[in-house]
């Protein structure tokens, strides 16, 4: 548990004003075997290794209080986490939020940082695309080869980033390890399938079945969610945008998986105004469509991050890369604290 002192050291050491550090962890060692009920003799093992933490840092200062998020992890050993790093950037977070202002209100352009920012294009608009659901008559069912996003959008999923959170060498029914292509050049290449939904849908599987435990039933879930880099630097798509917010870490939220609506926390953002980051802004919700938001991406920038997150669904809870750069939604509710 070295590396947790390190990451605590390093945000208190920060500021005089870190009151708390917090740290949930998940470290797991799996050794996994499938064999084929149908030929015995087709065996897949594999090891695994997952390091996942979920950082809270409270500062204080008088009697104004602001936490910091951060949620670092890989697949692999807990001393390949940047501990130091992530206790100065969570530390950074809650510092800045001590000078927090109300955050404005209505429909405004959102600037979502890299990283654990693609949440919001791994919750909104990619569950609709899981086998499952389009077999459910999801928004994007019998839609392949049509333009559903922005030109500027290219999303693959892909279980074979090394070190991310959603790699393995086989999803949980054997099925090689692979990157699909979902949308390439805003338009709807491919679904994600596991076996039933494969065979529901007349599609080969793509290597995304996966089930929380062994006692639960293999579901189609995303891996590692990835947006291509874009041409535009971060300083570009600011000095873009007269008012807005920058939505840095993106939390929790609700999400309709088969529409994609959903409503969101950022738990730490700041204002644009004038093309300039200015002030930090108080805990937050933005809320729209994911259809809306794969149509409105309208910058996209060149600093691809690798973030970590956990995804639920129908009770079953597994780790999930979201990888890719900063980009610009041109419209979305903004719900504000005036």
């Amino acid at each position: 548990m070295a590396s947790l002192r390190e990451l605590e050291e390093a945000a208190r050491s920060c500021d005089p004003s870190i009151a708390q550090v917090v740290i949930d962890f998940e470290l797991s060692e799996q050794q996994m075997a499938l064999a084929s009920g149908e030929n015995v003799q087709r065996l897949r093992t594999e090891h695994r290794l997952l390091s996942y933490l979920s950082v809270r840092v409270v500062a204080r200062r008088g009697d104004r209080v602001s936490t910091g998020f951060y949620t670092p992890g890989v697949s692999g050993r807990l001393d390949e986490i940047d501990a130091a790093g992530s206790g100065a950037e969570v530390a950074r977070r809650a510092v800045a939020g001590l000078d927090a202002r109300p955050a404005p209100v209505g429909r405004m352009p959102v600037v979502v940082a890299g990283g654990r920012g693609m949440v919001l294009l791994h919750e909104a608009c990619c569950h609709p695309l899981e086998g499952d659901e389009v077999a459910r008559g999801s928004v994007y069912a019998g839609r392949l080869g049509e333009r559903i996003a922005s030109p500027l959008v290219e999303v693959r999923d892909d279980s074979t980033v090394s070190g991310a959170v959603g790699s393995y060498g086989c999803d949980d029914e054997g099925t090689t390890a692979r990157s699909t292509t979902v949308i390439e050049q805003g338009r709807l290449g491919a679904y994600l399938t596991d076996q039933d939904s494969a065979a529901r849908l007349g599609t080969e599987p793509s290597g995304n079945g996966r089930c929380g435990t062994v006692q639960q039933p293999p579901l189609p879930r995303m891996t590692n969610t990835c947006l291509a880099a874009g041409m535009s630097s971060v300083d570009e798509i600011i000095a873009d945008t007269p008012f807005g917010i920058y939505a840095e870490h993106v939390g929790g939220g609700e999400v309709v998986e088969a529409t994609g609506e959903f409503t969101f926390r950022v738990t730490n953002g700041w204002l644009i105004e004038k093309g300039r980051i200015t002030h930090p802004i108080r805990e937050t919700t933005i809320a729209g469509l994911g259809t809306d938001v794969l149509r409105g991406v309208d910058a996209v920038a060149d600093d691809v991050t690798v973030g970590a997150a956990k995804c639920g669904k129908f009770g079953q809870w597994v780790p999930v890369g979201v990888i890719g750069p900063t980009v610009r939604v041109g419209s979305l509710l903004v719900g504000g604290t005036e």
